[in-house]
């Protein structure tokens, strides 16, 4: 059933690109889905899940970028959402760098729930189909510090599809 659902949301949001016109590059909006893992650098527990995006361009060469994933390991569903503040760096007409930072918020769910703040650190590589920026792949490597008593600091990498939406 996910796979029905997720085959029939990428042909709805493909078809939607091509109704619009070439002249466009990379809306003010973009939806961004694909999976995130997760590494703690204190317990060296691995946790994977779903992770969607919604990014929306600030200024020139500025976004915001708001994302959610629900990552499960072991027992535990710890629900990571961040809103990273990052500058990007065009490396060629298909390539595109983004380095950022800001807040995140981790919620989770196990044997007790917890909440937490920390900060998250991230860089992000986009490989853009064509040179209109409608649709493309990235990489998007993160550093995350927890502020809660624990202090626990993690690796992640978020791998998928990012499409302009307007």
């Amino acid at each position: 059933m996910r796979i029905v659902t997720a085959s029939l949301t990428a042909t709805l949001l493909l078809i939607s690109l091509q109704a619009r016109g070439d002249d466009d590059k990379d809306g003010p909006i973009r939806l961004e889905f694909g999976g995130a893992d997760e590494w703690s650098l204190q317990d060296h527990q691995h946790q994977r899940g779903p992770g969607v995006g919604l990014e929306i361009e600030s200024f020139k060469d500025f976004e915001i970028e708001i994302g959610t994933a629900p990552l499960r390991g072991g027992h535990t569903t710890e629900w990571n959402t961040d809103v990273i503040i990052k500058k990007e760096y065009p490396l060629s007409p298909n390539l595109e760098f983004e380095a950022g930072l800001g807040p995140e918020w981790n919620h989770t769910i196990g044997s007790h729930i917890r909440n937490s703040a920390g900060a998250a650190v991230e860089a992000e590589l986009i490989y853009w189909t064509s040179a209109n920026h409608h649709l493309g792949w990235y990489v998007e490597p993160e550093y995350g510090y927890d502020f809660g008593k624990e202090h626990e600091q993690s690796l992640g990498i978020g791998v998928g599809l990012t499409v302009s939406l307007f």
